[in-house]
């Protein structure tokens, strides 16, 4: 079965044109309180990085103790475009599978989709995380191992 790519980029297309006033009623706000998020709360935190970076050669270590003030700022902006990704996500997937339209002038609403939605990123979050800890794992080990007798490695073998 051959896969029509410039029918499939013809159909997305012809689809975005026939309810571009949808999808605009499901973006623009989400959107909009993306980009104050990012101008209210991150310049101090980008000048920080900065300033960490800058001094890192200087101060070692410590020129990241820069960043600790402005710890908050950014968690708080990574909460709040992720859930504001998570609605607009959630409302295309709604008006592309479903067919739902938004009915007011911006979709701005959370249920049972988009708490679906953060639970799916959250288990992809956590595997990633489990791959990083098991690979960090797998590296001591075989590090371990290794400094111990040539015979370290059958047992590293032996044990994966």
């Amino acid at each position: 079965m051959k896969f029509k790519v410039f029918r499939a980029i013809g159909r997305v297309f012809a689809f975005t044109g026939r309810n571009w006033a949808s999808v605009l009623t499901i973006v623009w706000l989400p959107c909009l309180l993306q980009i104050a998020a990012f101008f209210l709360l991150m310049p101090k935190v980008m000048v920080a990085y900065i300033e960490a970076g800058a001094y890192a050669a200087e101060e070692g270590p410590d020129a990241w103790s820069r960043l600790i003030p402005v710890i908050p700022q950014g968690i708080l902006f990574f909460v709040l475009t992720s859930g504001l990704t998570i609605i607009m996500f959630s409302g295309l997937t709604k008006l592309v599978v479903r067919g739902q339209k938004p009915v007011r002038l911006f979709h701005l609403a959370w249920g049972a989709d988009e708490f679906r939605l953060l639970t799916a990123w959250g288990m992809q979050f956590a595997i990633i995380i489990g791959i990083a800890v098991t690979y960090f794992v797998a590296n001591l080990l075989a590090q371990g191992m290794m400094s111990l007798a040539p015979g370290g490695m059958g047992i590293l073998f032996g044990i994966l």
